[in-house]
């Protein structure tokens, strides 16, 4: 192998190890999911489409961080793996729905069971990045064009789910229970490795071909 091809090699695994690595320390950060809240759901399920009727819930933390990806829960026949959503994202306004602060575009990356146990009711998991700061915001996911479906929690949490028209913010909707859905993400800063260690494995490898080279 020439000197290039292994360090490119080299580095591309690098790569692919950094990747893993921060990947991997992805976690649930918010879980508001009908197994861990106990909520249970027999026809709670609701129209949840962008362009009409949707939902978000109110979140606080305690400290910044980056939100990676969504799970919401609703009905098996809502939805299928690649469908377009769309994922808002609204400012807290004294406990209501304040500016919208990003709308941003995706698609349901795995659809399973993952913690529920309620009977034809599933989980949509669909990635996204967006950084925060401490304090509270709403958030909610919806279908694009057609409705995903949005399951109630119907045991009360802090009856905080607000309803919209599009993105036209409607009502508190405690008749409906709470939002049934998890925030992937991490919290505080996420330490990237500096590219230092990286340059040292490049002039290793480099090292290593010329040593090569020489003994052939």
């Amino acid at each position: 192998m020439s000197i290039a091809k292994t360090i490119k090699a080299g580095l591309l695994a690098a790569s692919f190890a950094l990747a893993g690595a921060l990947s991997a320390d992805a976690t649930v950060i918010w879980d508001q999911s009908p197994d861990t809240t106990g909520g249970s759901s027999t026809s709670n399920t609701w129209t949840n489409n962008s362009d009409g009727q949707n939902f978000a819930e109110i979140v606080n933390f305690g400290q910044g961080g980056t939100l990676t990806g969504i799970d919401i829960f609703s009905y098996d026949g809502y939805g299928s793996v690649g469908g377009a959503v769309t994922i808002r994202i609204w400012a807290d306004d004294g406990g209501l729905p304040g500016a919208l602060i990003t709308s941003i575009d995706s698609e349901i990356a795995t659809i399973d069971t993952e913690a529920t146990s309620l009977v034809s009711v599933s989980r949509k998991y669909a990635e996204f990045d967006f950084a925060f700061d401490a304090g509270s915001f709403w958030i909610g996911m919806s279908g694009t064009g057609y409705t995903l479906g949005q399951t109630g929690l119907d045991n009360i949490i802090d009856d905080r789910m607000a309803q919209f028209s599009g993105e036209t913010y409607s009502h508190l909707a405690s008749v409906t229970g709470d939002m049934a859905f998890r925030l992937h993400g991490e919290l505080g800063d996420v330490e990237v490795p500096e590219p230092a260690p990286l340059a040292l494995l490049g002039l290793g490898l480099i090292g290593l071909g010329i040593a090569r080279k020489r003994n052939a």
